[in-house]
């Protein structure tokens, strides 16, 4: 009875994934970097930023008072059952007279260790408790499906700014084209103000390609200016050109803008889909860290009494408590 190794351990505890743990606090934290990134561009959803903040720094809590209480666990276990070993051995070749006085020094060395794996456990709980927050999916839920409205209409309004914007891009090159003809047939010399009608163009020698240039620019400057019924000239054509020019800044204005809009929204979006990447890494991180309490709970829950007349149940109590603090250090 008094070879502990005699006597395997009788608690199946469960298999806890270092690596996991490990993962999921990086994974969790880049998460977070992300949200707090998103935030600070949109200052959009303060209120999940500051849920995910104050879950992460619970997470760095507990990742580090995790292996200070599991070690710290692992070297009184290592104390307190050398001792409670030493009283076994005296008690087998005790007199009678000191047999009473060493079987209280066990009951006080097993309750001793109970103790501490109850203080372990409510340590672990007490650093748990922050984490199990989440980030409630039902109303981010709301705000992905706005967002994701805006996703789809703006790229739409994007592109119609830019079709139109290729439209005025070839009035306005006409516009020029035109203006170069005319420059090529003296119009400086001519005059110009000088209005362009058939006339004047035949004075000025233009074969009928090159006047069927400058009438279409003579009508798309009378679009432009809105002098449907007036003659144009050089200047017109010029002043046109300006016209349009304006326009075409007015839509790539219009453009950044809805760039912006949609940048603003992606942000957003990337803000809520971080946020849940951030709690699906914090509930691993639970799950993981919940075995180390579900672990000692199931120590605890074996030994709610014990009978220090029964050395075969003491002898049980320090290979389950060694077995214990050996398989959550392996764990970190």
């Amino acid at each position: 009875m008094s070879n502990v190794s005699q006597f395997p351990s009788t608690v199946n505890y469960p298999q806890i994934d270092a690596d996991t743990l490990k993962q999921v606090t990086r994974l969790a934290n880049t998460a977070a970097i992300e949200v707090k990134r998103c935030f600070v561009q949109t200052e959009y959803l303060p209120a999940v930023d500051k849920r995910v903040s104050g879950l992460n720094r619970a997470i760095h809590k507990a990742v580090s008072k995790l292996p200070e209480s599991v070690n710290s666990l692992f070297h009184k276990i290592a104390i307190n059952t050398g001792t409670l070993r030493a009283y076994q051995a005296e008690l087998r070749n005790a007199p009678s007279s000191d047999i009473q006085e060493i079987l209280e020094d066990i009951s006080t060395q097993a309750v001793n260790i109970v103790r501490i794996i109850r203080e372990t456990n409510a340590e672990l709980k007490h650093a748990l408790t922050p984490m199990t927050d989440t980030v409630d999916r039902r109303v981010t839920a709301g705000y992905i499906a706005q967002l994701e409205v805006e996703q789809q209409r703006l790229p739409i309004e994007i592109q119609e700014i830019r079709e139109r914007k290729a439209t005025l891009d070839a009035k306005r090159k006409s516009l020029t084209d035109a203006m170069a003809l005319l420059e090529t047939k003296g119009i400086a010399e001519i005059g110009k103000d000088t209005m362009l009608n058939a006339q004047q163009m035949a004075n000025m020698g233009m074969a009928s390609p090159e006047v069927a240039v400058v009438d279409a620019a003579i009508k798309l400057a009378q679009e432009a200016l809105e002098r449907l019924e007036s003659m144009i000239n050089y200047v017109g054509l010029s002043e046109a050109r300006n016209e349009i020019r304006k326009q075409i800044d007015a839509l790539m204005a219009g453009e950044r803008g809805k760039q912006e809009s949609l940048h603003n929204i992606n942000t957003k979006h990337a803000l809520i889909a971080a946020a849940h990447d951030f709690d699906d890494q914090r509930q691993r991180y639970v799950e993981e860290f919940e075995k180390f309490i579900i672990a000692g709970q199931s120590f605890l829950d074996l030994y709610r009494a014990v009978d220090a007349q029964d050395m075969e149940v003491i002898s049980q109590l320090t290979v389950d408590a060694v077995a214990l603090s050996v398989h959550l250090k392996s764990a970190l």
